[in-house]
């Protein structure tokens, strides 16, 4: 690992998103295995959120594709109060969307075994719920958390982790605009 990409708490604590964002993905991955999950409650508000595509044409090809897929919209970030949360997508015609929902609780991570601060799709009636998504969030300074996100494999383990980084609040806290389309389970 570079000296410039230091895990001292001192060193963290200056981090913004370009320096997760610069890294190596197993760097990455490597620095996420020992971060501590932030503690339960401290994400409230919504916060805003940057996809990590990596080093290499096959994580730009990914993201490309999800920007594709979206038909014009594109993600902005997650929101947090209590046991609950949910996503933020920028419409083609500027305006914002507050969907897909997500339980919250502290829990043992599905990827290391350590703690981490899950976020849980399945808790509520929506697609990436049925898919069984499972966002995994640890914490870098007072502003800044990686999360790791899995679905689950065939092979009865979990998928290979894409990478988000979180930053914020940006702003506090909405609300979905219909929680009755995605009722807690």
């Amino acid at each position: 690992m570079a000296e410039t990409l230091s895990h001292d708490p001192q060193t963290l604590s200056a981090w913004r998103p370009p320096h997760l964002l610069g890294m190596h993905r197993q760097d990455l991955l490597e620095l996420f295995g020992q971060l501590p999950a932030p503690a339960d409650g401290e994400l409230d508000g919504e916060y805003s959120g940057y996809d990590y595509l990596g080093h290499t044409r096959e994580g730009w090809d990914a993201g490309w594709a999800r920007a594709e897929a979206g038909q014009g919209t594109w993600w902005l970030g997650k929101a947090f109060h209590g046991d609950e949360g949910y996503n933020r997508i920028l419409n083609a015609n500027g305006s914002t969307t507050r969907m897909m929902r997500f339980g919250v609780r502290p829990g043992e991570s599905l990827i290391d075994g350590k703690p981490a601060l899950l976020l849980v799709y399945g808790d509520f009636d929506n697609p990436t719920g049925r898919e069984g998504l499972v966002d995994e969030v640890r914490r870098i300074n007072d502003d800044l958390y990686v999360a790791a996100c899995t679905f689950p494999a065939e092979n009865g383990q979990r998928s290979e982790p894409s990478i988000i980084v979180l930053s914020g609040p940006a702003q506090p806290w909405v609300g979905v605009d219909d929680p009755r389309a995605e009722a807690r389970l």
